[in-house]
Order: C-alpha cells, then sequence, then structure tokens
C-alpha cells in the first residue's frame, strides 16, 4: 500500500479494519476458548494480505506498515512483523476474567 490516506479517495478505496483484541466467551455451558475479530473493507483485507505476504518475504527485523481507520475515523498505523520464535512473539497475556454479573 502506497501513500497516506487522502480525503480524495472514495470510502470503498481507504482501507478499513476494525481489529478487537481476543476476548472470553460465556455462553451456555461455560466459558469458552478466546475470540479474536478483524472486519475489513475490500481494500482493507487486500492491504493486510500485502503486508502479509511482504513479512513472509522479507529479511528479519524489516516489517511492512500501512495506514488504517477505524470505525471512528481515527487514523492508524500498522506494522506486520514475521516472527522466527516463539521469543520475538512477545509476553503471553493474561486472560480476560469472564463477567459472570450478568448471571447473578
Amino acid at each position: 500500500m502506497a501513500g497516506a490516506v487522502t480525503e480524495e479517495r472514495k470510502p470503498s478505496e481507504i482501507p478499513y479494519l476494525h481489529v478487537r483484541p481476543p476476548k472470553r466467551v460465556v455462553g451456555v455451558g461455560g466459558e469458552g476458548e478466546p475470540l479474536a475479530k478483524l472486519y475489513g473493507n475490500r481494500t482493507g483485507l487486500l492491504a493486510l494480505r500485502d503486508q502479509v505476504d511482504a513479512a513472509l518475504e522479507a529479511e528479519e527485523g524489516e516489517a511492512p506498515m500501512a495506514r488504517y481507520r477505524e470505525t471512528d475515523e481515527a487514523e492508524y498505523d500498522l506494522v506486520v512483523y514475521r516472527a522466527s520464535n516463539r521469543k520475538q512473539m512477545g509476553e503471553p497475556r493474561e486472560p480476560e476474567r469472564p463477567d459472570y454479573s450478568m448471571f447473578a
């Protein structure tokens, strides 16, 4: 993806990507597995695919970056890295505790 997002482009040409981090899903039968969701328009998903392909081909330490918009129109840069080992993936996160207050 080349260049920054400009106002002259049609909305369908602006890469939108809506990312929500993993959270535990609670439902019938108890606590489920963590669930993460990623939504994007066609342009955003194609840009993400290009980033992933570039990360797979990149030398260590190089990472492709692209600019996206969130659903509230805020712009952000997303960098995609290829990790060659688990240490490069970073520290594990503590899972969110499920909210059982709705069952109380």
